[in-house]
C-alpha cells in the first residue's frame, strides 16, 4: 500500500525503453493511476475518480496510437499481439469509466491495482519484447556495426 513518502506505483528505471516520447507517455500513465489510486484512498468524490479515470483512458489511447504506429512502421513481429493488449485494456477502462458514471460499479483499490498489475505485466511482456522497435537508440547488428535504417518484416 502507498503511503505519503512511498507513491502507489513508482516509476523505475527498469520500465525504460530508451524512447524519450515513449517513456514520458508511460510516466505519465504510471502518475495518473498514482492519481487515481490516491482519490479513491482519499473517497474522493466520484466526479474527481470520473476525471482522473476519463484522463487515464485517454492518455492511454493517445500512447497506445502512438506506440503502435512504432511498431507498424519498424515491422514489428509482435505487432498484432501488442495491438490486442492495448485494445484490451483501452476496452476494461472505458468500461469501467461507464459504469462508474453510472454508478453500477464503485471504483476500489482493486480495481486500481488490477491496472496496476496490467501495466507492469505490459511494461515487461510486451514493451520490453519491441524496446528495439520503439528505442531512441539506432538498432545494432550483432557485430556492433549500426544496421541499415530500413527493417526486414
Amino acid at each position: 500500500m502507498a503511503t505519503p513518502t512511498t507513491p502507489f506505483f513508482p516509476w523505475s528505471d527498469d520500465f525504460s525503453l530508451k524512447n524519450q516520447v515513449i517513456d514520458g507517455q508511460h510516466q505519465q500513465i504510471v502518475k495518473l493511476l498514482g492519481e487515481l489510486h490516491e482519490s479513491v484512498v482519499n473517497n474522493e468524490l466520484k466526479t474527481a475518480r470520473v476525471k482522473i479515470l476519463t484522463h487515464l483512458y485517454d492518455s492511454s489511447k493517445a500512447h497506445f496510437a502512438f506506440e503502435e504506429q512504432l511498431l507498424r512502421l519498424h515491422r514489428c513481429p509482435r505487432y498484432l499481439l501488442h495491438k490486442a493488449a492495448h485494445e484490451g485494456l483501452a476496452h476494461a477502462l472505458k468500461g469501467l469509466r461507464e459504469e462508474v458514471v453510472s454508478g453500477e460499479r464503485k471504483l476500489t483499490v482493486e480495481y486500481v491495482e488490477l491496472i496496476r498489475l496490467w501495466l507492469i505485466d505490459h511494461f515487461g511482456e510486451f514493451d520490453r519484447a519491441g524496446a528495439s522497435f520503439l528505442s531512441d537508440e539506432p538498432p545494432k547488428a550483432a557485430n556492433g556495426a549500426d544496421r541499415p535504417t530500413a527493417r526486414e518484416p
